[in-house]
């Protein structure tokens, strides 16, 4: 074989474990870049439940006043609902947030459905309440089974949206802690398979450069200065494989034997 085939060959090894280093950072890189991706969208979808909790608290206690309010007004007949919807507008923000979430989506579809489920429910009896402050006729005893079924329903996305806060938190925890542990894997991974190409380099030209193709040439240069002086006698190192140094060996016996 060839010197230079020898060569090329021994140069794929490091090469392979850079080329497996590159692959393997470009791995834990995106493992760690999806972690980060998740902990930043958990954060943001914990934050809209958080803040969806609370517009649905400060809306329960507004629709209890409902029936009251009703009676009381004397101007605007659709007045105690148009306060009202402000809120559940920054409501149905907060749950299309929730709901577009890929995270919740995988995390927790289940309780994402119930939230959803809950939303719309809630939406068509505040949609019925409204149509009922707008007639002018409307009894006492239908506001008030409007109000309970409506307050019912708002009960019923709040616990939704209270299992959904923990589901997340729990799986945001999780990632957190995978973060942790993968934080520092593309570092170990370049610096563990780097060093061992750098020793294999090391142990490739000690070995192969140094102790093999160093000596025999150093051995062949001293075998044929020593002819050349005219000591026809002086040994030849003797042909390894079928190599450049091993063709001169054999011509410089050949030369020395005639």
């Amino acid at each position: 074989m060839r010197i230079r085939t020898k060569l090329i060959l021994a140069m794929t090894v490091p090469v392979g474990l850079l080329v497996l280093q590159i692959a393997l950072v470009n791995v834990f890189v995106r493992e760690l870049q999806s972690a980060v991706d998740f902990i930043s969208e958990a954060h943001k979808v914990i934050e809209d439940d958080f803040r969806a909790s609370e517009v649905v608290e400060t809306m329960r206690k507004d629709i209890k006043r409902l029936p009251s309010q009703y009676v009381s007004a004397q101007t605007d007949s659709n007045g105690e609902t148009a306060s009202i919807r402000p809120r559940w507008s920054e409501l149905k923000a907060r749950i299309d947030s929730i709901s577009a979430s890929e995270a919740t989506k995988t995390i927790a579809p289940e309780t994402l459905k119930a939230v959803v489920d809950s939303f719309a429910k809630a939406s068509e009896e505040f949609g019925l309440a409204e149509a009922a402050v707008a007639e002018k006729r409307t009894d006492m005893d239908t506001l008030l089974e409007r109000a309970i079924f409506i307050d019912k329903a708002l009960g019923g996305l709040s616990n939704a949206l209270n299992t959904l806060a923990v589901e997340l938190r729990k799986q945001l925890q999780i990632a957190v802690d995978r973060e942790r542990e993968i934080h520092d894997r593309p570092v170990i991974a370049g610096i563990a398979i780097g060093g061992l190409t750098v020793l294999l380099l090391l142990a490739f030209a000690w070995l192969f450069v140094d102790r093999y193709f160093v000596v025999r040439l150093t051995a062949l240069s001293r075998s044929m200065l020593a002819i050349a002086g005219g000591n026809l006698k002086a040994s030849l190192p003797p042909p390894v494989g079928s190599d450049e140094v091993s063709e001169m060996a054999k011509a410089l016996t050949v030369f020395r034997d005639t």
